[in-house]
């Protein structure tokens, strides 16, 4: 359709209701013990990866694709594309408290509950008041349609050099094991490409073969981190981490390698292939601190333990 440019979000934020609102809350829970109130734990919800709305940023957009020398219309109407098989996977920091998982009967969705601790029912209101750092992050999938040309990629790891460039690029635990954060490794995996440690070769469809366009190739690359990150990596938490918000590492949820050695190195390897309108898989994640800072303090609430009171009755 001319002058419309399908979009799909590249940046994971708060969802928003109808009014405008987050979809988000944080309650502390307090009771009363000798003379005063003490935070028992709490509760907290965020929903995320809600629609968003291209008013907000449609200037900008409309200025950088005519910078780009887009001429198909002089304002250019903005649509998201759909997305599926949306998941979501929270890592509060240690102590802070837990995600629940959604009821029984419930599909998956991109709101997430979480039951807080004493000492994270404290912290995730000072997050949202003070903008104090918490450690933590939110990690969503999803799966989004793109119109491609027809080509493949055929996607081999090689171990030992992988190996060796992550122990140059990552952190190092002192028991050997490889680490970093979700942006960490994204930045990694392109020096890896780069480098040869992966290599992707790609070619188009059909007896004729081909190459495609250098587009189609970034997005077989992106579409090979997705599918190789969980063969690769597994959460991970340091035996002495860094406070929070002490160096910018301890913010967000790390990632080691799973190799602890070279000897461990093994050599996956898959082939992708697109055609046409292709549902390709994406990655987003998000400190928690950068999520309950975009609140203020009309999303907290407080609630109070029922107390048993001996009472005398003359």
């Amino acid at each position: 359709m001319p002058g419309v440019v399908l979009y799909v979000a590249r940046e994971l934020r708060l969802a928003r209701e109808s009014d405008r609102r987050y979809h988000a809350a944080v309650t502390q829970t307090r009771r009363w013990t000798k003379g005063s109130y003490e935070v028992t734990g709490g509760s907290a919800l965020l929903g995320v990866f809600g629609d968003e709305d291209p008013l907000a940023f449609e200037n900008e957009w409309v200025r950088v694709l005519l910078n780009k020398g887009y001429k198909v219309a002089p304002r250019p109407k903005f649509l998201p594309l759909p997305v599926r098989d949306v998941s979501v996977a929270a890592t509060p920091g240690a102590g802070d408290g837990r995600p629940l998982p959604p009821p029984a009967g419930q599909a998956p969705s991109a709101t997430l509950l979480f039951e807080l601790t004493a000492g994270g029912a404290e912290a995730w209101p000072r997050a949202v008041l003070d903008k104090a750092t918490v450690s933590g992050s939110v990690r969503l999938s999803y799966t989004y349609p793109q119109m491609l040309p027809g080509a493949s990629a055929r996607v081999q790891v090689h171990g030992a050099r992988v190996y060796t460039s992550l122990a140059a690029t990552l952190a190092k635990a002192a028991d050997g094991t490889l680490y970093g954060s979700f942006a960490d490794i994204g930045r990694a995996w392109n020096a890896l490409v780069r480098d040869g440690a992966v290599t992707i070769a790609l070619a188009g469809q059909g007896s004729g073969g081909g190459t495609p366009p250098a587009d189609v190739g970034e997005r077989l690359s992106e579409q090979a981190r997705e599918k190789l990150f969980d063969v690769l990596f597994v959460g991970y938490l340091p035996p002495n981490p860094p406070a929070a918000g002490s160096d910018g590492s301890g913010d967000g949820t790390l990632y080691a390698l799973r190799w602890r050695s070279p000897a461990d190195a093994i050599d996956p390897s898959l082939t992708i292939t697109v055609e046409g309108w292709t549902w390709l898989s994406a990655s987003l994640e998000a400190d928690l601190s950068a999520l309950l800072g975009a609140l203020d303090d009309s999303y907290l609430h407080t609630t109070y333990a029922y107390a048993s009171v001996p009472v005398t009755v003359a």
